[in-house]
């Protein structure tokens, strides 16, 4: 009788994708999971927070929804915002963290001041905003403090992180390459109700372009944010961008 040996290691378990779920965070919006958007026509009224905050993005109003686009960046699902007041509100008091912030976006236009992010701490406000001044450039701010201009081509799709603490600095990456850093934050308050994708309070320096994932985390690590970049780098085929250097240019992040 010949016996058989089996490699114990041959039928092991294949390495799953990590994905944000394996992480705590504060607000996870995810187009291309289409159960988390609730949509009439294209026009977007919720986009369903996928952290378990229920942080859940919506808009009442039919005129200002944004375009649920099922071939948006790269081929993949995202949600249209355009310069006719197209944006999602968020409740007013549930960021009191010091926001971490992941996006994947690409801009329809380069030369006019455009807010895609606004958040309203208990003592901060974070505008996340394009081209105040000039063409191609992105801005992190601190209402009323120090603005940190970083030239970048915003029509290009790309990964967006900043990183803010309340009295420390904030660090700054594009596409996983560290733009700048943020000095002497400090404390900043702002009106209420000011939780707002796609524009600022009013309404106003709208973005026009295509978002396809946010998350917000309320702490991070290194080893964290190079996961979550390679997670969305390979997600929205958004490799390219990365350097060669990091850690997930070649193969996503799997647990």
């Amino acid at each position: 009788m010949s016996i058989i040996y089996i490699d114990p290691y041959q039928f092991a378990a294949a390495a799953a994708p990590w994905t944000p779920a394996n992480i705590t965070t504060a607000l996870w919006l995810d187009a291309a999971d289409a159960s988390t958007i609730t949509e009439s026509g294209g026009a977007v009224s919720q986009w369903d927070d996928k952290s378990g905050n229920d942080r859940h993005a919506s808009q009442g109003l039919v005129a200002q929804q944004p375009v649920y686009t099922e071939n948006g960046i790269n081929g993949n699902p995202s949600l249209t915002f355009a310069n006719t007041a197209k944006t999602l509100l968020m409740p007013s008091s549930v960021f009191t963290i010091n926001p971490k912030v992941f996006t994947v976006l690409q801009s329809t236009t380069s030369s006019q001041a455009q807010v895609i992010l606004r958040i309203q701490g208990s003592i901060k406000e974070f505008f996340f905003t394009f081209n105040q001044t000039s063409t191609n450039q992105v801005y992190f701010a601190r209402r009323g403090l120090e603005q940190r201009p970083v030239t970048h081509t915003v029509t290009n799709a790309s990964i967006y992180f900043a990183d803010l603490f309340s009295t420390s600095v904030g660090d700054y990456y594009i596409n996983g390459t560290l733009a700048t850093k943020q000095n002497s934050l400090g404390n900043a308050g702002g009106s209420s109700n000011a939780n707002v994708i796609g524009a600022d309070s009013g309404n106003a320096n709208r973005f026009q372009g295509d978002l396809a994932e946010c998350i917000v985390l309320s702490s991070i690590d290194t080893d964290t944010r190079q996961k979550i970049e390679g997670y969305l780098a390979h997600k929205w085929g958004l490799t390219a961008n990365l350097p060669v250097s990091h850690p997930y240019k070649s193969a996503a992040p799997t647990v």
